[in-house]
């Protein structure tokens, strides 16, 4: 099976936004895109372009298959910052409201 070559373009400004908070974050190619430290926890995220973008058949079979934490889609920073518990989802609505 293969997978992407290429990171997302998004990507960047997602991995900025996690280490402005004070996240540590490791860069990976399988099984997900992102290992994220944050407050003593460990997130998976696997990061996908804003529109559209599903999981590959490997990623479809690892996140059936992980039995640690949730793997969280984000296509962008708030999303990462949802996922890994710095702002609720409320807090992101409003963030992307005003940037509308």
């Amino acid at each position: 099976m293969s997978y992407a070559k290429a990171r997302d373009e998004n990507e960047r400004e997602i991995v900025a936004t996690l280490h402005d908070i004070g996240a540590s974050v490791y860069r990976l190619h399988v099984p997900c895109d992102l290992l994220v430290g944050f407050r003593g926890a460990t997130f998976l995220l696997e990061v996908k372009r804003p529109k559209g973008g599903k999981l590959t058949e490997l990623q479809e079979a690892f996140v059936q298959s992980w039995r640690g934490s949730d793997v969280h889609i984000v296509r962008n920073p708030s999303e990462a910052l949802v996922a890994i518990g710095a702002i609720s989802r409320e807090q992101a609505a409003k963030n992307t409201n005003r940037i509308q």
